[in-house]
């Protein structure tokens, strides 16, 4: 009877993971990239889904990141490069993942209700809000409460 070597088991399946993670990676990406690209030609315009490198799935993953999120659109794809990694490393570290992966949340919040602060930033404002629906959320509901200056106060030592 051939017995299976759990460490052997548990490496695959690390590997497949990372792979996995490396794919949407790269993925977003390229579709954040071509998604950016008819911003800085002559004459601004939105991309055509079809037009995107990734296709309109990438489109619209881009679309709905850079509206969400504004321009932290690409920390997503900094958290998984962080996942990936420690994915690949040990388990203790992916034991701290999702405290990790919580606290880069909070660094996006705080970030997005910055840039949610300035009308236009880098990019068309008509396209890309620079905080997007979240960052002019928080900008909005702390600057209500606690003013401009309490606001960047709050985001900026989060």
């Amino acid at each position: 009877m051939a017995s299976s070597d759990p460490y052997t088991e548990n490496r695959i399946r690390r590997e497949v993971v990372a792979l996995i993670l490396l794919f949407l990676i790269l993925f977003l990406l390229l579709g954040l990239c071509s998604y950016l690209l008819p911003f800085f030609s002559g004459e601004p315009a939105l991309q055509q889904p079809a037009a995107n490198w990734c296709g309109s799935f990438g489109f619209y993953s881009a679309h709905y990141l850079f509206s969400f999120l504004g321009l932290i659109a690409f920390f997503p794809v900094g958290i998984l490069c962080y996942a990936t990694i420690t994915v690949l490393l040990s388990k203790e570290v992916a034991n701290r993942l999702p405290s990790i992966v919580a606290g880069l949340t909070g660094i996006a919040i705080s970030s997005s209700g910055l840039f949610g602060s300035f009308e236009e930033l880098l990019l068309p404002a008509d396209f890309v809000q620079p905080g997007g629906y979240l960052g002019s959320l928080v900008w909005r509901l702390l600057s209500g409460v606690i003013g401009d200056a309490g606001s960047v106060l709050v985001l900026l030592l989060r």
